[in-house]
């Protein structure tokens, strides 16, 4: 179950990404790079393991991925600050940001 969640959330990252790499190169918007922030920083987590602090011999932290987390809250900062209003940025920055809490905290488990 885990494992096909996982799946599906890194499937909607890769779907928010390229949609909002669509929307904010055709209509020119920042709330759309804010969602492609929020989806690119967890899918690039996936694909090269750039936030070590999961994996190091430190001692273990109630915050996972500290500069995954970072750059996702960042994003969604930026998202809630900018979007005009409620539509599909949204809506997907929002699915994006509960799949991570879920995958890191619940999936990783």
């Amino acid at each position: 179950m885990k494992y096909l969640f996982s799946f599906f959330y890194q499937s909607l990252n890769l779907v928010a990404l390229l949609l909002s790499a669509y929307f904010a190169a055709y209509y020119m918007q920042s709330h759309w790079l804010a969602v492609a922030f929020i989806a690119a920083a967890p899918l690039l987590q996936a694909i090269t393991q750039f936030d070590r602090s999961a994996v190091s011999s430190a001692p273990p932290t109630k915050v996972k991925l500290p500069l995954v987390s970072l750059l996702v809250m960042l994003g969604s900062a930026w998202l809630l600050l900018s979007v005009p209003e409620a539509g599909l940025a949204l809506w997907l920055g929002f699915a994006c940001i509960g799949g991570f809490i879920l995958n890191t905290y619940w999936v990783e488990e």
